[in-house]
């Protein structure tokens, strides 16, 4: 008989308090996959993936006619999204090749002031295979602090622990690595930042500005 292959459709539905159907939006990047989203008022950030990265700027201020505005073909896929200061999007995910096999992370920061006209404006690539990141699957596992101008999460694979990304104006800069074998969660108190990992259950203590080690506490399961 003759094969069957699945066809992937990607649709955006906005419903009422009901919860009845009131705008539609259907059949968006045919072929591809819906990997993040991010809703900022009236806009809706969509990231969608086959070869190339599309992200789009949907309009939700019409709920009964949602439309597109904006898109942007990048190598590459976000996983996660995170709005920073109101006109950016942080974007984390996987660097591919031209093939879209992936060969690497990639973080993104993106310029959304004007949705019609979204801009990456810097982007770092960390192009070491089999690395990953907790946070494509647990949003908990990302840390921001925008006073400071930086972000940290944890990645897992050929390097193990937590990285600490800085912005400076419009652009991205590795601040450094913090090796934490099975780091789960980032936080900062005051000028520290502490990293968490639960297997055993260990709590580093850094300093923000120069990522120094100044105390390794181990968390008893007794407690």
């Amino acid at each position: 008989g003759e094969s069957f292959r699945p066809i992937t459709v990607n649709n955006i539905y906005v419903l009422n308090m009901s919860l009845t159907i009131i705008g539609k939006l259907e059949n968006l990047a045919h072929g591809e996959r819906i990997y993040a989203a991010r809703y900022m008022g009236d806009i809706a950030f969509l990231v969608t993936y086959r070869k190339v990265d599309p992200l789009y700027g949907i309009d939700l201020s019409d709920p009964y006619n949602p439309k597109v505005i904006g898109f942007l073909k990048i190598p590459g896929y976000s996983e996660y999204l995170h709005p920073y200061r109101d006109k950016y999007l942080i974007g984390l995910g996987y660097n591919t090749d031209e093939e879209g096999r992936i060969i690497g992370l990639k973080i993104a920061l993106f310029d959304i002031s004007n949705a019609s006209d979204i801009r990456e404006v810097s982007v770092i690539t960390i192009d070491k295979r089999g690395l990953s990141s907790p946070i494509f699957s647990d949003h908990k596992a990302f840390l921001m602090r925008e006073d400071k101008g930086y972000f940290a999460f944890p990645v897992r694979g050929v390097e193990n622990g937590v990285y600490v990304v800085e912005i400076v104006n419009e652009s991205l800069k590795v601040k450094g690595l913090i090796v934490h074998q099975f780091a789960v969660r980032t936080l900062y108190i005051g000028d520290y930042i502490y990293t968490i990992a639960k297997s055993p259950c260990l709590v580093k203590i850094l300093t923000d500005n120069t990522l120094e080690l100044i105390k390794e506490i181990i968390v008893s399961r007794e407690h």
